[in-house]
C-alpha cells in the first residue's frame, strides 16, 4: 500500500503532506465503494436471476437489492473493525482470512480462495440465505442452499481472478 501511495503522489504530483493523505485516502475510498458496488449489483443480479427462475411467483428486483444490503451488515462491520484497528495500531494488516489456516503451501489457488472466506463472510451468506429462503417460500430449503452455493462461488471466482492470471505471468 506504501507502493501505491506513492505512485498515486506522483501521479496526481502531490507533495507529501497531510492534506494529500486525506486526498489519496479519498481515492482509496473511492475505488473500494466502486468495487463493493459492482459486488452488490452482481450479487442482487444472479440472485434475482435464480430466484425468478425457480419461483412461479414473482418477484421484484428491489427486494432481492435490499436483502443483498442486508447481508452486507457483517461486511461493514469487518471493515470498520479494521479500520479502527489500523487507525488505533498504526499499521496496516493483511486481512488473510481462513488462508492463515494453511502453513507454507505452494498452492496459491487455495490460498487465495481461502484469504476471501471468513467468518464475516459466512455470516453474509447466512443472511442471503435467510432471505432467499423467504423469497422461495414454498420452496425447498435445498433450492435456497443451492441458489447461495453458487452465488459464493461465482462471487469467489470473481475475486480471485486477477491473482489466477498474475500467476501465470
Amino acid at each position: 500500500s506504501q507502493f501505491l501511495i506513492q505512485e498515486i503522489s506522483h501521479l496526481f504530483e502531490l507533495e507529501e503532506k497531510l492534506s494529500n493523505s486525506a486526498i489519496i485516502i479519498g481515492i482509496f475510498t473511492f475505488i473500494i465503494s466502486g468495487g463493493l458496488l459492482i459486488e452488490w449489483l452482481i450479487q442482487a443480479i444472479v440472485i434475482y436471476f435464480m430466484v425468478s427462475l425457480f419461483s412461479t411467483e414473482n418477484r421484484e428486483f428491489r427486494a432481492v437489492s435490499s436483502i443483498i444490503g442486508y447481508s452486507w451488515v457483517p461486511i461493514a462491520i469487518k471493515v470498520f473493525s479494521f479500520s479502527l484497528l489500523v487507525m488505533f495500531s498504526g499499521e496496516l494488516y493483511e486481512i488473510k482470512g481462513f488462508s492463515g489456516i494453511l502453513k507454507d503451501t505452494d498452492n496459491t489457488l487455495l490460498s487465495s480462495f481461502l484469504k476471501n472466506i471468513d467468518f464475516f463472510v459466512i455470516w453474509q451468506y447466512i443472511i442471503m440465505y435467510l432471505g432467499v429462503k423467504i423469497l422461495l417460500r414454498g420452496s425447498s430449503k435445498w433450492m435456497s442452499i443451492m441458489i447461495i452455493a453458487f452465488t459464493f462461488l461465482l462471487n469467489t471466482i470473481l475475486k480471485i481472478i486477477p491473482e489466477i492470471f498474475t500467476s501465470f505471468m
